[in-house]
């Protein structure tokens, strides 16, 4: 008998620390991973034509072309400009491929609805072949 009393006093006692909360210490996060599901730029209205300004300054010649769109061939030095509508794209988003055989990277700029593509020489971490624009403008690079 006089051992039940200090037993159900300690199950008490036990029962109360594994019921009362207990500060959690929050992790901070990771924030900002960089990788290719991050968008490079954005639109500011994907509703209203998105202007694609494709300046190649790689020293090759590059192939281009608005998915489904024909080839295009554009010089080393030289700039094209295409004008793409989401609305009228399957799905409300766009791909522009700009390609050669050599690695390419693109450095982007976004001023309202104008989209700046520099074309550079890329290295394997960074050997992009299209400009991926989604429904919200969002400006990714593959």
């Amino acid at each position: 008998m006089k051992l039940i009393k200090p037993i159900a006093a300690g199950i008490v006692a036990a029962s109360i620390i594994v019921v009362t909360p207990n500060p959690v210490w929050s992790q901070a996060g990771v924030g900002y991973v960089p990788g290719y599901w991050q968008p490079e730029v954005k639109a500011e209205n994907p509703q209203e034509p998105i202007v694609l300004k494709l300046l190649n300054e790689s020293g090759l010649s590059v192939t281009y072309n608005l998915d489904p769109g024909s080839e295009r061939f554009l010089p080393p030095g030289s700039t094209t400009t295409l004008i793409v509508d989401l609305e009228s794209q399957a799905d409300n988003y766009a791909t522009v491929n700009i390609y050669n055989s050599d690695i390419l990277g693109y450095e982007y700029n976004a001023e309202g609805n104008v989209i700046t593509v520099r074309i550079t020489r890329g290295y394997p971490d960074k050997d992009h072949k299209a400009v991926y624009i989604n429904e919200t403008g969002r400006v990714y690079s593959f």
